[in-house]
């Protein structure tokens, strides 16, 4: 399973803690967003057409409909 190591889960979670309006956006796995407090959104894929739909859906222009296929 991939997590992020102590240090960046620390860094992410208080940067998270401390800008309560903010989300966390993984482009692999959504175990990552299991750690960290807040909401997150899993795009699966780091290349341009899945980070362009994420920027889309943080935006509000588009309806996230997903599911995610594990339980976090």
């Amino acid at each position: 399973m991939i997590r992020y190591g102590r240090e960046s889960l620390s860094f992410l979670a208080k940067a998270l803690r401390e800008a309560p309006a903010s989300l966390a956006v993984s482009f692999g796995s959504p175990f990552v967003l299991s750690d960290l407090p807040g909401p997150g959104l899993c795009a699966f894929s780091a290349h341009a057409p899945s980070q362009r739909a994420a920027a889309a859906a943080v935006a509000g222009r588009i309806p996230v409909l997903g599911k995610m296929p594990v339980a976090l």
